[in-house]
């Protein structure tokens, strides 16, 4: 997939009314996924990868992924690969949230397991629940 066409995909699924996600975060791992996928290719099959697990994880956002435990309670991961087969070295991270229309999550993370710096993805995550909007 083109980085186009994958920004353009992950930019549909976040724009959706049931995703709520900080535009800041987003702007983050969207660059922590360039520098992990330096490769044009590579790099618009992880965005595609990430749109498609956030698509995923909203049709039911109870059951998607795994719980994670302690300061994390409350949130899911999913783990997946940025190709069909490949290694599934990605990671989504979010919670359901209510809301009247049916299903909606709030996704906190996504991107490499490990991003470049060699910190798993899991180290930003409490700062960002911080200053994460109610």
């Amino acid at each position: 997939m083109s980085p186009a066409d994958g920004k353009k995909a992950l930019k549909q699924v976040l724009d959706r009314p049931a995703v709520r996600i900080e535009k800041i975060f987003a702007a983050r791992d969207i660059a922590t996924l360039r520098a992990t996928f330096p490769d044009d290719e590579a790099y618009g099959d992880a965005l595609g990868a990430v749109a498609l697990a956030i698509a995923q994880a909203l049709v039911n956002p109870t059951t998607a992924g795994k719980d994670l435990e302690r300061t994390l309670a409350g949130w899911r991961r999913m783990r997946f690969g940025p190709r069909a087969g490949g290694e599934s070295d990605l990671r989504l991270l979010f919670r359901p949230t209510p809301n009247q229309r049916g299903s909606a999550i709030d996704v906190i993370a996504f991107g490499p397991r490990y991003v470049p710096d060699g910190q798993a993805i899991y180290f930003s995550v409490p700062d960002r629940i911080r200053s994460f909007r109610k």
